[in-house]
């Protein structure tokens, strides 16, 4: 029996090892974008619209805006800039830590509502967490009215590449219902 023990404990302690740097290498800040507001709604279908274009200092929004273009026009959706509906986007980038609050303008007595998650550092945690914050609205031209928006938001490291295709992909189907 003391065989036994001594001859299985070496072979153990490896697979101990891997599993507990397995599951750390799989604790990532990562998250997948969800869906946090939206509001109004869009036309039953959209053939053509304008998506403001970002200035070009403006690179993650620049980004942003390639995926959203890509996401409309397998969509079917042509971009023009006569069209009668304009598109606008944003995106942010915030400490994970920090909560996101509305409140309304000029009144005191409402307390501010949280519009956006937390996420806390975790013992685990290779990096600093990060908030990305993206948004899409739908205007009508002629009156210039809001008809339909989203936003959305995902965590990830600090110095890592946004979800650029997973948010315009979330917001797009947003859009068109779906």
């Amino acid at each position: 029996m003391t065989e036994y023990c001594q001859s299985r404990a070496p072979s153990a302690q490896p697979a101990i090892i891997a599993l507990a740097a397995a599951c750390l290498a799989g604790c990532s800040v990562q998250s997948p974008p969800e869906l946090r507001t939206s509001i109004g709604t869009a036309p039953s279908s959209i053939a053509q619209m304008q998506l403001i274009a970002p200035d070009s200092d403006q690179t993650q929004r620049g980004q942003f805006h390639q995926a959203v273009s890509r996401e409309l026009q397998q969509r079917g959706v042509t971009l023009s800039e006569t069209a009668g509906l304009v598109a606008d986007l944003a995106m942010s980038v915030s400490p994970g830590p920090v909560g996101v609050f509305a409140s309304e303008a000029g009144k005191t007595d409402n307390q501010p509502t949280q519009i956006g998650s937390t996420r806390k550092s975790r013992w685990y945690d290779s990096c600093e967490a990060v908030r990305v914050e993206a948004s899409l609205a739908l205007y009508d031209r002629t009156s210039g009215g809001l008809m339909k928006s989203g936003k959305a938001e995902s965590f990830m490291c600090e110095n890592g590449a946004p979800p650029y295709e997973d948010l315009a992909r979330l917001l797009v189907d947003d859009l068109f219902g779906s």
